[in-house]
């Protein structure tokens, strides 16, 4: 836990600063960035056709209809397709946790690029941050095109570095890691009608309504009602957390095992004893 860019608490059980795990889907906000920084560069646009970088056929849709969904479109998850790539949905309005599309597009970027992803990640994120434990491998579960999904194991200390950076702007130290002003901003800003706390690959907080991974319901009130409204997240399996609140100059990061359900959701029972102790 960090406050306003300085240590305020460590601990590691059964582990060490050293330590890396597998974020899950935190990986997701990290890959927002490299996205991000390819524009920037203008490498690629977020408003292209994901068909530049996938191929024709990617999907079951007719042809027109697979060149009308964008990279902004994966960003936001409102791909308008299933996990089959089959139509479910509008495109741009229906939100849809799509973690298919999101691993063709991992692959296609770099391929785009003409560079593998733990190249691409240590030259844009890894040396400007000071990242030292991190890595992408792959997963033994492949995709339907018969690739494997890549995960991406980090150490607490790099993904609290990351989250500093995405408090400050962009910037760490004094110099930009993502200068692009306009993207990190409609990074956090709601992507679509249907999941307004979803923007670029982060979660967002104080929304009207919600809806989950791979779950199609809809839950009224903010993804964490008792924290400030400026929180920016980013979660994966077993409570792998990024908590960046910038109004409180908090970074959180979390590795490890799954928090024992008996003891509520991580993310919401950690911030409403922090918060209340802290006030």
């Amino acid at each position: 836990m960090l406050h306003a860019g300085h240590l305020l608490a460590e601990q590691y059980v059964d582990a060490t600063v050293d330590t890396m795990a597998d974020v899950y889907a935190v990986q997701k906000s990290i890959f927002s960035w490299l996205v991000g920084i390819a524009q920037s560069r203008g490498l690629i646009s977020i408003d292209d056709s994901l068909s530049i970088y996938l191929g024709d056929g990617w999907t079951k849709l007719p042809a027109a209809d697979e060149r009308r969904i964008l990279v902004r479109h994966l960003l936001t998850m409102t791909t308008g397709l299933d996990d089959s790539m089959a139509a479910a949905g509008q495109t741009g309005v229906t939100w849809h946790y799509n973690n298919v599309a999101y691993n063709y597009f991992k692959q296609g970027l770099c391929r785009h690029l003409g560079v593998d992803l733990n190249q691409l990640t240590e030259a844009w994120l890894g040396k400007p941050l000071g990242w030292t434990q991190c890595k992408w491998v792959d997963r033994a579960t492949l995709l339907p095109n018969g690739q494997p999904i890549s995960a991406l194991l980090m150490s607490a200390r790099d993904l609290a570095r990351f989250g500093l950076a995405m408090q400050a702007g962009g910037r760490f130290g004094s110099a930009y890691v993502l200068n692009d002003a306009a993207y990190l901003r409609d990074s956090l800003r709601p992507g679509s009608p249907t999941n307004p706390a979803w923007g670029y690959l982060w979660w967002i907080n104080n929304q009207s309504h919600y809806m989950q991974a791979y779950s199609p319901k809809v839950i009224p009130g903010a993804l964490a009602p008792d924290a400030p409204s400026d929180l920016i997240s980013s979660h994966g399996a077993n409570d792998q957390q990024l908590l960046v609140l910038p109004g409180r100059s908090l970074v959180i990061a979390r590795i490890g095992t799954k928090v024992p359900a008996e003891l509520g959701s991580f993310d919401r029972e950690f911030l409403r004893l922090l918060l209340a102790g802290a006030s």
